[in-house]
């Protein structure tokens, strides 16, 4: 996940959270870039939350380039997941950047393509509920905003999403890389009314945050050092030569000349403790000046 003072952002696939790499933060800027790893064929959900809601923000989003439309921000947390009309949705989904020969297409390839790219507003809305934040734009500018409608929910992605997007000139730098279409239509539950829609206006002319998320197959990052590969272990092979297995021999020669060695001194010195210890008990034996023992109770004849 992504974070910039209260804000944070993150890309799901099948609800699981994809892993963001080489995270970089440009405070001058308020934005946070990242890379991620995209697969065709999966389809993804843009996710964003405000952790302290000082004030009532909105997030934007663009792919590839294009507008995708935005949402305010709840206190729950907001997504967009695609191409919303009425009761039924087109779901954002990754899939492969196709390459022809055709020179019309060289000049074609938006610069932007391979990029989700968030950006979270500050704004003021206007009729019930009552901001106390402060705008730091002018005030001919505050009213000119305020006469402007909140931007379209559903967004004008869906026909450049849907057209020369998908196809680069072969000689293209963007040859080899994904990009997003809208996947097949599909029917969800219209969501409960809570009434009018608020008006609203921007209160800065830069967003508070911006979060960008360039995605790649995961190949090209690994390739590109981006995602680290982890090398596995050889088992180094053992390859002994003739000086080798000689030295071996000789090693073991030494070790039983000196463990034969050992033993013998240890059996001399065996030797020695057994010739000592006899010699000694004959002295004692044959010592003239050793007095004799005489039992208790008996009669020692002095004459």
């Amino acid at each position: 996940m992504l974070h910039y003072k209260e804000f944070s952002a993150f890309v799901t696939v099948d609800g699981v959270e994809l892993e963001q790499y080489r995270s970089e933060v440009f405070p001058e800027e308020a934005k946070v870039i990242c890379w991620i790893a995209s697969e065709v064929g999966k389809s993804f959900v843009v996710r964003w939350e405000d952790s302290v809601r000082s004030c009532p923000t909105s997030g934007r989003l663009k792919i590839d380039g294009e507008s995708m439309g935005g949402k305010r921000t709840k206190s729950f947390g907001s997504q967009i997941d695609g191409v919303s009309s009425g009761s039924s949705l087109r779901p954002f989904v990754f899939s492969r950047l196709q390459t022809t020969d055709d020179d019309a297409y060289l000049e074609l390839a938006p610069e932007n393509i391979g990029e989700i790219v968030l950006k979270i507003w500050r704004i003021e809305l206007h009729g019930k509920e009552k901001s106390e934040a402060k705008s730091t734009l002018p005030v001919k500018e505050r009213k000119k905003n305020s006469r402007k409608k909140n931007p379209k929910i559903t967004p004008r992605g869906e026909e450049a999403m849907t057209g020369t997007i998908q196809r680069v000139h072969e000689q293209s730098k963007k040859a080899g890389m994904h990009c997003v279409v809208l996947g097949e239509e599909v029917e969800r539950l219209p969501r409960p009314s809570t009434g009018p829609l608020q008006r609203s206006s921007d209160l800065d002319s830069t967003p508070v945050a911006t979060f960008v998320f360039k995605y790649r197959d995961r190949d090209l990052l690994k390739a590109n050092g981006i995602i680290p590969t982890q090398i596995p272990r050889k088992r180094k092979a053992v390859v002994e030569s003739d000086e080798e297995e000689d030295n071996t021999d000789r090693i073991i020669q030494a070790i039983g000349d000196a463990m034969g060695a050992l033993q013998q001194l240890v059996a001399l010195q065996g030797k020695k403790k057994i010739k000592k210890g006899n010699s000694v008990k004959k002295k004692i034996k044959n010592d003239p000046q050793r007095p004799k023992f005489v039992p208790s109770g008996e009669v020692i004849d002095l004459t």
